[in-house]
Order: structure tokens, then sequence, then C-alpha cells
């Protein structure tokens, strides 16, 4: 069997694991957490991937295809550098409120699509705009063997006005061992709290890895 093969038939398994539910952490004796960034990519994102870079963090991207179509470069780095790239719709919009399957269907793969031509990879995790989801929306995750990832640890870093300081306080005061943090790589905020909430969370005895590495320590207990 080839690698490609192996690695679709892990992604249809882990998929049909976790069909119908919305991971927002995982039970684990792994000291492990993941930092994960919607919207982009972004210049945010190209900040943030040269901080990783420098600091060996791997985190994820829920990215919108129609911003992958305008910053292709910074997607394929995002790859290149070790990190992970999550399905987040082409346009951003409610998916429960679309009136039909089809056309939930159109956004969820019309960016995979995108992702897969422009980074060659195909993504196995996603997350819903909003994270409003509803029974079609899991349907067409079924159909294209993507697993609907939430968060535990919501920083607000949506809010105008909010801090780096309270950016940094939501993401680590009582992030733990198989939390996942939830973060937009477009928010001046959590950019400039970014230095320190890896210095706090490392501190606690966390290793940064991608939502697909925790998934499979999930599978495997």
């Amino acid at each position: 069997m080839s690698p490609q093969l192996i690695l679709l038939s892990a992604s249809s398994i882990t998929a049909s694991l976790f069909a119908g539910t919305n991971i927002t952490n995982i039970d684990t004796q792994e000291q492990i957490v993941c930092l994960t960034f919607d919207d982009g990519p972004n210049s945010g994102t190209k900040e943030l991937l040269d901080l990783f870079k420098l600091e060996d963090v791997k985190a994820t991207f829920f990215v919108k295809g129609k911003e992958v179509s305008k910053e292709p470069d910074i997607c394929r780095k995002i790859i290149a550098e070790g990190h992970e790239i999550g399905n987040h719709t082409y346009t951003h919009p409610h998916l429960p409120e679309l009136a039909s399957i089809e056309a939930i269907r159109e956004e969820i793969a019309s960016t995979q699509s995108i992702i897969e031509t422009t980074a060659q990879v195909t993504p196995t995790v996603f997350r819903a705009p909003y994270l409003n989801i509803n029974d079609d929306v899991y349907t067409v995750l079924g159909e294209l063997d993507l697993v609907s990832i939430h968060s535990n640890r919501h920083t607000q870093d949506w809010k105008p006005d909010i801090t780096a300081d309270e950016v940094f306080k939501l993401a680590t005061e009582s992030t733990q061992a198989g939390d996942i943090v939830l973060m937009h790589d477009w928010s001046p905020a959590t950019r400039e709290a970014m230095p320190r909430i890896i210095e706090t969370l490392r501190a606690k005895g966390l290793r940064f890895v991608t939502v697909s590495e925790m998934l499979a320590q999930q599978t495997k207990q």
C-alpha cells in the first residue's frame, strides 16, 4: 500500500471514530496542548509562523478558502514549516443558515479542493465558523472524512477592544494537558501575547502539537 493510501485510510478511520461529535479537548496523560488559529492565511499568520519557527512550536491553522486564494505562499509556508492546515469553509458563513446541504457542501468541499491544489495536502480537521454546526454539516463532514474541532479554551480575541493581557490570561490560566486553545491570527492582541503564552504553557510542562497529533493520542487510548 502506498503512503498516500495509508494516510487516507488513517484519516477515514479517525473521522469515523469522531463522527457526529465536536472535539473540544481530549483526556490524555501526555503533556500536550493545541494552539489553533482561525480565519487565515493573512499577514498575521506569517508573523506567528516566524515566531513558531524560532520557538519550535507546532500549531493548527483553520483557513478560509477565499483567503488561501489570496495568500497561497503563506498557506504553503504553514505546511513547509511542519504545521497543520484545517478547513474553515470558503467564505465563513453561518453554515446552518445556508439554504441547502448542497450549499454547505460547496463551502467545505471547495475549500478542501483549493487547499489540496495550493499546498498539496488534504485537511482532515474542520472548524465551523462561529462554532455553529448542525446535522447537515455533520453529513458533509462524514462524506469528506473531516473531524469537527471546537475548543475548550476560548481567548475571545475576536473582540475589538480585547488586550494582550486578557488574551494571555484566557489562553494560559486554566489550560492543561489535552486542551485546545482557539485564537485568530489576525488579532493584534493575540500576536502580542503569543511569546508569553508559549513561555507560560511550557513552564507548565506542556508540549505544542497539532490537532491531528492530539487526536492520534486519543485513538491510542
